[in-house]
């Protein structure tokens, strides 16, 4: 006849009970009744009801996505370049992909973040090492149309020959970025370290920096870009660089510690080359220094720009 399965706990009481028949396979009742609504909530877990939405567990795990989930080791040996470009595109707009601490993240050809909006990067200050490209000049970094985005704690080394841009901020015509926050950008050894904005004319603006920091490149910080404006950097500051510290080319903000030594020129204000079209538009320096540096050195250069 029938029979009872029961299920109690440490104390022997009862957490549950079902009646079963001669033909019920005991596990498989069990199995049954906790996947059900009523068994999950025993674990602690409702399927569904009300207010209840049914996904995948794959599905939530991929609203947090780690570099590491996707093979990248972060041993500073091996190249991390495919398996971090994977986990990029494995998110969706309002993902979020995390760096986990490791060593170094090595890469030998660009990372590029594109075309997703209200997405949060945790690089978590970890190194991305980008000494060992080789070939032609290309960015390390390079970030375009990533509006409503926050950005946090990227530390960039490259060499100057292959590394064009340690981290590239900018947009284009189908991919503009508006109100994103970027916290502490630090890189060295590239021939620019730090890219803020596009000369041609499209949207980076209204958006934030936490720290920019570029040195022993040729350029360490690079603001440019006509419609890069309502920007504002609450510390920018480049040491040791062969011929720009601090080059502002175009577009307008706010600078709230402008820190600068040991450049060619620590802080240029324009074209350098008299690029037609160039718009120097209002720029708000509210305090700052600039160490002593070799004799030859200028701390502030300019040069009109064509529309002025």
């Amino acid at each position: 006849g029938s029979y009872d399965i029961t299920l109690k706990d440490s104390t022997g009481a009862t957490i549950w009970t079902r009646r079963a028949d001669p033909v019920d396979d005991p596990a498989s009742a069990i199995r049954a009744d906790l996947a059900s609504t009523s068994g999950a909530g025993m674990v602690g877990f409702l399927q569904s009801g009300a207010g209840a939405v049914s996904r995948t567990l794959q599905d939530k795990s991929m609203e947090v996505v780690s570099v590491k989930d996707f093979g990248a080791v972060g041993d500073g040996v091996t190249d991390d370049t495919s398996a971090i470009r994977a986990a990029w595109n494995s998110i969706a707009d309002g993902g979020e992909l995390t760096f986990p601490s490791a060593s170094a993240y090595k890469i030998t050809d660009t990372l590029q973040f594109f075309d997703k909006g209200r997405v949060r990067i945790d690089f978590n200050g970890q190194l991305i090492d980008a000494s060992g490209f080789t070939g032609g000049a290309r960015p390390a970094l390079h970030f375009k149309g990533i509006s409503q985005s926050r950005i946090g704690g990227i530390f960039v080394i490259g060499n100057l020959a292959s590394v064009s841009h340690g981290v590239l901020f900018d947009a284009d015509a189908d991919s503009i970025t508006i109100q994103a926050v970027f916290g502490k950008i630090h890189a060295s050894g590239c021939n620019i370290g730090v890219m803020v904005g596009n000369d041609q004319g499209y949207q980076f603006s209204d958006s934030s920096f936490e720290d920019i920091y570029g040195a022993d490149c040729n350029i360490g910080v690079y603001f440019t870009g006509e419609n890069t404006l309502a920007m504002y950097y609450q510390r920018v500051a480049a040491y040791n660089n062969n011929t720009y510290g601090v080059l502002i080319e175009q577009g307008g903000g706010c600078i709230s510690s402008l820190q600068v030594a040991d450049s060619g020129i620590d802080i240029y204000f324009g074209a350098p080359a008299g690029t037609n079209g160039n718009k120097l538009n209002r720029w708000d320096i509210t305090s700052g220094y600039s160490e002593e540096g070799a004799n030859g050195e200028v701390f502030i250069g300019s040069t009109a720009c064509a529309d002025t």
